[in-house]
């Protein structure tokens, strides 16, 4: 077996897709007691807010179908989800 190109040490977050947003941030605090937090991207902190769900040590980052964030998957629809590593 070949020697891996990295090693995933541990999830960075999650990004899931939805028609609405702000619609699903409150359903998941509402049923799932998650915080909503808006924040900026750190390499550019005029962009426009974004929106995860914080619950433990775990975040989930909710892109608008349409209108996601960069980087991105290649087929963002909703109900899909990409994992982002930290290596």
């Amino acid at each position: 077996m070949s020697r891996p190109l990295a090693i995933a040490k541990v999830i960075d977050h999650l990004v899931l897709t939805y028609n609405n947003v702000s619609i699903t941030a409150e359903w998941y605090a509402k049923y799932l007691g998650m915080k909503i937090e808006t924040f900026t991207s750190p390499s550019d902190p005029y962009s426009i807010p974004r929106t995860a769900l914080k619950f433990g040590t775990h975040k989930f980052n909710l892109h608008q179908q349409g209108k996601e964030f960069e980087p991105k998957a290649s087929s963002s629809l909703p109900g899909t989800a990409d994992i982002c590593f930290i290596v």
